[in-house]
């Protein structure tokens, strides 16, 4: 772990400074709610969020002020921004052997009722006539790591990225944060892994 985050420290360091400076690397693991909200607030078109169960996304929704996350979500909709959260198919083989992998016993009945959720606030809010819409989606890879895309085709492209490492809380992993402006080479490859995901995935 402690060779990981050297290593990951070490190449944001290395980078031109104009570069280093939009290209963000934060080692203490997920963000602040305002600072995930500040890094989607201006979206134009669309805000893509990868995880496993997204569970602390939907307690954002029930647990929080509506102000600190649930309207930003919804003047987005309304100004025609798409949201689409992707989740681990809990009927995948490939779910079972992840829980198990990481011993978490109760993951799949986690997953279950994020889906649940999740399903029924996208059924409220797509019915409020929004010009945005709420997709959910299941994939059937094992997780590799945590992504919110954001805008990717805009030249104000960017995304955060959380790799899942082997006995470390989800939450704790380190995040890196890269602009399609500053660093175009190492967005692209990070998009092209959600547009894959994306296209394999399964609407629901």
């Amino acid at each position: 772990m402690i060779a990981f985050l050297y290593a990951l420290g070490f190449v944001v360091m290395s980078l031109p400074k104009d570069m280093a400076s939009v290209t963000q690397f934060y080692p203490r693991g997920r963000l602040p709610l305002r600072q995930k909200v500040s890094f989607f607030r201006n979206a134009k078109h669309e805000v893509i969020e990868v995880g496993v169960s997204l569970r602390t996304l939907i307690s954002y929704f029930d647990q929080m002020p509506s102000d600190e996350f649930k309207n930003p979500v919804l003047e987005l909709l309304t100004n025609g921004c798409y949201f689409r959260f992707l989740l681990l198919d809990p009927e995948s083989d490939v779910a079972k052997k992840y829980a198990e992998d990481r011993r978490e016993p109760k993951l799949i009945d986690t997953i279950r009722r994020s889906i649940e959720t999740l399903c029924k606030l996208r059924d409220d809010l797509n019915s409020k006539g929004f010009s945005g819409k709420v997709e959910i989606r299941t994939y059937s890879h094992f997780p590799s790591c945590y992504v919110m895309l954001v805008d990717p085709t805009t030249k104000r492209g960017r995304i955060q990225v959380s790799h899942y490492l082997h006995s470390v809380k989800r939450a704790d992993s380190p995040v890196v944060e890269i602009h399609k402006s500053t660093n175009p080479a190492l967005f692209e490859t990070y998009t092209q892994f959600v547009t894959n995901l994306l296209t394999e995935s399964k609407a629901l």
